[in-house]
């Protein structure tokens, strides 16, 4: 997916996910970085959100690493982990990680990495954030 050309597009997006703050454009931004751990991101701002979108395949490994070939044996040595305290947190990552990927469907995300400003404007293609925020601030200031 990030080999495809870098693009620029600004496009509208509904969402009820996230309501969006700003009345105007010294109002806080919603930054959403939509990726994969495989992608070296730079100059990602404080605050912004990095969703991983192979984290949930990720943590499904992890859960299935070292299980029995047999079912029963698998089923017993799941009950054991998920009585140990990591299991917990690793459900929690689970669900968020699940959030992400209807997140990036619901804002129909196409290419990675995206950064998106408000879930109204995305620059696809740049590992550089910084940059991809001036690209969208750029957009907007030409509006």
């Amino acid at each position: 997916m990030q080999h495809l050309p870098r693009l620029l597009i600004a496009t509208m997006m509904l969402s009820s996910l996230t309501p969006l703050a700003c009345a105007d454009q010294n109002s806080q931004q919603q930054v959403t970085i939509y990726t994969t751990s495989e992608i070296a991101l730079q100059g990602v701002p404080a605050g912004a959100e990095v969703i991983y979108l192979d984290r949930q395949r990720q943590i499904e490994a992890m859960l299935s690493q070292g299980l029995p070939p047999k079912p029963h044996q698998a089923a017993m040595t799941m009950q054991q982990r998920m009585a140990g305290p990591e299991f917990a947190q690793l459900v929690q990552e689970l669900r968020k990680a699940s959030d992400g990927l209807l997140k990036a469907k619901v804002h129909k995300i196409q290419k990675l990495p995206a950064v998106t400003v408000d879930h109204t404007y995305v620059v696809y293609g740049q590992t550089n954030v910084g940059l991809a925020l001036r690209q969208i601030q750029a957009t907007r200031n030409g509006q």
